[in-house]
C-alpha cells in the first residue's frame, strides 16, 4: 500500500531530489533557490527516516558472478599455464 504524503513533504522531496542532481554543492543549490539550509537538512532527515525519499541512482557497478562451469568453458581461451610461467620468467630475466 502506497503512503500519501503531504504537499509540504512532496515539495521537500522534490527539492531534495533536485539538489542531489545539482552539479554543485547543497549550499549553492539552496542559495540559488532561496532555501534555508537548516530547513533543507531538517526535511532531508525527516523524509529519509520515514523512507519517503526516492532512492538515488547507485554509484556502484553491477557485478556478474561467473560459475565455475563457465570458467571451465573459457579455459580453452586462456594461455597454457606452462607457457605463461615461462613467459613471466623470461620477463623477469630481461629486467
Amino acid at each position: 500500500m502506497k503512503q500519501k504524503i503531504s504537499k509540504r513533504a512532496g515539495y521537500w522531496q522534490e527539492q531534495i531530489q533536485r539538489a542531489a542532481e545539482h552539479p554543485a554543492s547543497i549550499r549553492s543549490y539552496c542559495e540559488a533557490n532561496g532555501i534555508q539550509r537548516q530547513a533543507f537538512y531538517y526535511w532531508k532527515k525527516r523524509l529519509g527516516n520515514r523512507g519517503k525519499l526516492r532512492p538515488a541512482a547507485s554509484p556502484f557497478s553491477k557485478v556478474e558472478i561467473i560459475s565455475p562451469i563457465a570458467i571451465e568453458k573459457q579455459a580453452g581461451r586462456l594461455p597454457d599455464p606452462n607457457w605463461l610461467a615461462e613467459f613471466l620468467l623470461a620477463l623477469g630475466a630481461a629486467q
